[in-house]
């Protein structure tokens, strides 16, 4: 997210929250150094749960308030 932000400065306008479920909508980034496939699964992980997490969330109103 840092490189594409450093890269497209445009980005720098969008909301985090944009971003970041941008981000982690499809499993999340690609491990960029020489990490293993355990190590990338597991962030793939971790990122669909998030995402279901913020999804979940966005139909309460106190998760809404809190994300605007």
């Amino acid at each position: 997210m840092i490189r594409d932000l450093h890269e497209t400065p445009a980005l720098r306008k969008v909301p985090v929250k944009t971003l970041v479920f941008n981000m982690i909508q499809d499993g999340g980034p690609i491990l960029d150094h020489d990490d293993s496939e355990e190590q990338q699964r597991s962030l793939e992980s971790t990122c669909r749960k998030f995402c279901r997490f913020l999804k979940e969330g966005q139909s309460s109103a106190a998760t809404k308030k809190q994300w605007k």
